[in-house]
């Protein structure tokens, strides 16, 4: 009854629970992984252009999802091919984000960059400011790559954001 004291569930019901979860989402990604594998891999292969590994962390990715939704009943999938091509598609096109950002930023942080792309300074740059600019971006580029994944896109969007207003 409303207002009346909830009492906690026993840790082991908690633990079967958590068991019981483990073992559909077993089951549901060792379906997925059997009957999509192939045709999602070639749809990554085709819409990535990338090597492999990359190809296969997609997919991983992909299905864990997907194992997840469906194991917890989060949503109702009528067509599950056309679902995992969704799913793939979008993670496909974070890849592909990711990827481009991080060209731009690369090809901002090379020295003469900023002339090429209107800087306001104009003349030529000091040697010593040469240097230290390669020496930034050295450091910089090598904290960007120790970054996890999940980071690396927003951080490297974010220093090109704010190197764009710079200019302005």
């Amino acid at each position: 009854p409303p207002g009346a004291p909830r009492s906690k569930a026993p840790v082991g019901a908690i633990l079967d629970d958590a068991a019981a979860l483990a073992d559909v989402l077993r089951d549901d990604l060792s379906r997925l992984w059997t009957e999509h594998h192939a045709f999602l891999k070639g749809m990554a292969r085709q819409w990535l252009h990338a090597q492999q590994a990359d190809v296969d962390d997609v997919i991983n990715d992909v299905m864990l999802r997907a194992g997840t939704v469906l194991a917890l009943g989060e949503q109702i999938v009528t067509s599950e091919r056309a679902w995992l091509v969704r799913l793939l598609y979008n993670r496909c096109v974070d890849v592909y984000r990711r990827r481009k950002t991080f060209e731009q930023f690369v090809k901002l942080s090379q020295p003469g960059a900023a002339s090429e792309l209107g800087d306001e300074g104009g003349g030529v740059r000091s040697g010593e400011h040469q240097m230290l600019r390669r020496e930034l971006t050295a450091v910089l580029m090598g904290a960007i790559q120790n970054l996890p994944a999940g980071l690396r896109g927003p951080v490297i969007m974010r220093l090109i954001d704010t190197w764009l207003r710079c200019r302005r």
